[in-house]
């Protein structure tokens, strides 16, 4: 059986007012193997082919979600109140299901509800992240856009900015988070030709936040939470985070492309963060802005 967990599904948990929500809708749609669990008075949804309503709670609540069934496949498509049954349509032909485990490491990558849901028992204490086994990159990079975040800082000597696009995955994350007062920082070795300016500028331009290190190499990514970062999904509390390793933000890096390379990063101890983020400043203050690269490269192209 397949399971399949649509964004619709984790904005509803995220959105909700009440903050018990998140997990007690997990607690009745997951067995505690981390598969789905099976009601007996689940009961089908009028309007939508193959779709089923789960009763979360009763009473005052009567709290609800709806899935599709086909075949041995679940798609856990809308969850929250009753009222979410009300002239719901079918899902759209490009709206995107991922795989459960892929959306626990998202929404896990901020230690939010998923934690109190019953997981597969190889995420449990593992801070090492992949591309092709365990912990995915791309789903942890993903998953922050689940958090409320002060500031991102992202430290990598080699960048796609395929990746970065306006509408690439991860870019339109960053945008939707810049968008929301996140301030987004990227540092990585400054370009030496007029091509390879441009698409810098083009990020500041989005309101991205450039620095350029000629000796940069170290890879490095800081994710400082707000402080209401509680009222995500499930009221849990959610962390700074920092995590280092081997992986560029590239697409081949975090394993947006397959085949991808095979990476090892690593996420590091809460009380590892303010240690990264010393280095992090460190490698700012040494390090040039667009306005001066911008400079040198002009120069050096009248040589």
């Amino acid at each position: 059986m397949g399971l399949y967990v649509c964004d619709t599904f984790l904005a509803d948990l995220r959105n909700h007012g009440d903050n018990g929500f998140a997990k007690r809708a997990l607690s009745k749609i997951l067995a505690s193997n981390g598969g789905f669990r099976l009601a007996d008075d689940d009961h089908r949804y009028n309007g939508i082919d193959d779709a089923w309503i789960r009763v979360i709670s009763r009473g005052n609540t009567a709290w609800r979600a709806i899935y599709i069934r086909r075949g041995d496949d679940i798609f856990l498509y809308r969850v929250g109140e009753h009222s979410i049954e009300d002239n719901l349509s079918a899902p759209s032909a490009n709206l995107e299901f991922r795989p459960l485990q892929s959306a626990i490491e998202e929404v896990r990558a901020g230690a939010t509800a998923w934690q109190a849901a019953p997981l597969p028992s190889d995420h449990f204490g593992n801070r090492f992240l992949q591309n092709n086994r365990g912990r995915l990159l791309r789903s942890f990079m993903l998953g922050r856009r689940l958090i409320p975040h002060k500031e991102i800082v992202i430290i990598s000597p080699t960048l796609s900015f395929a990746v970065m696009s306006r509408t690439h995955r991860l870019g339109m994350v960053l945008d939707d988070l810049m968008a929301e007062g996140t301030t987004v920082t990227l540092i990585t070795r400054p370009p030496t030709t007029k091509d390879e300016l441009q698409p810098f500028v083009d990020l500041e331009t989005r309101g991205f936040k450039l620095s350029f290190h000629e000796r940069l190499h170290a890879k490095l990514y800081l994710f400082e939470v707000t402080e209401d970062a509680s009222s995500c999904v499930g009221g849990q509390t959610a962390s700074n985070v920092a995590m280092l390793g081997s992986a560029n933000l590239t697409e081949e890096g975090m394993g947006f492309v397959d085949p991808s390379q095979e990476e090892l990063c690593y996420e590091l101890p809460d009380v590892a963060y303010d240690h990264a983020l010393e280095f992090a400043l460190q490698i700012v203050q040494d390090s040039d802005d667009l306005r001066i690269i911008r400079d040198k490269v002009i120069k050096g192209n009248r040589r």
